[in-house]
This record gives structure tokens, sequence and C-alpha cells, in this order.
């Protein structure tokens, strides 16, 4: 079963809250406290994590996106160029690749 991380933490703190504004409750106990406190910087933390890891892959997605387009720009600028240019750009494409190979 999977629980939403944030709103796990604002039942925590709400109930918190209740805590505080009900005098029959008695406040808890410090290690109590403590333990809650642990659980809460532990859930913080992994939203942290969670919100890196989309960020990052929205980045990813952003970039193979733009990587893409250029892509297809440039194979439709090759379509319209007359077809002995096109033959050349390919044939120095080779040359460039196989000087690379060598070096």
């Amino acid at each position: 079963m999977k629980i939403d991380i944030a709103t796990l933490i604002g039942a925590m703190q709400q109930g918190r809250v209740m805590q505080k504004r009900d005098v029959s409750v008695s406040p808890p106990s410090p290690k109590a406290e403590a333990i809650l406190n642990k659980h809460i910087d532990n859930l913080k933390s992994q939203l942290d994590a969670r919100d890196s890891a989309m960020q990052g892959l929205k980045d990813e997605l952003e970039k193979a996106l733009y990587e893409r387009d250029m892509s297809m720009d440039e194979l439709d600028d090759t379509k319209h160029e007359p077809e002995g240019v096109q033959a050349e750009l390919v044939e120095a494409k080779c040359e460039w690749d196989a000087a690379q190979i060598e070096v």
C-alpha cells in the first residue's frame, strides 16, 4: 500500500496541533516527540530525494527532446539540398569518421 508522504506528514503535523489544543491530553513525552520528529525529518528527506529525482528526469527528458528536434531539423535541411551536395556531405562525414578512428 503506497501512502503519499506529504499527506502523512500533514496528518502527523495536524495531530500534533490537535493534541496541543486538547488540554485533557497530557503532552507527549520528550522521547515520543523525538521519535516523531525523526520520522517527520525522514519523510521530508524522502520528499526532497523524490523531488530531486523528478527534476533530474525532467532535465533528461528536455535534453532528449531538444536533441531529437535538432536531429529532425538537420534531416529536414539535408532533404532540401541538391543530391550532389548531400553526397559530398556524406563523403566528408565518412572521411572525418575514418580520421577519428585513426587518432
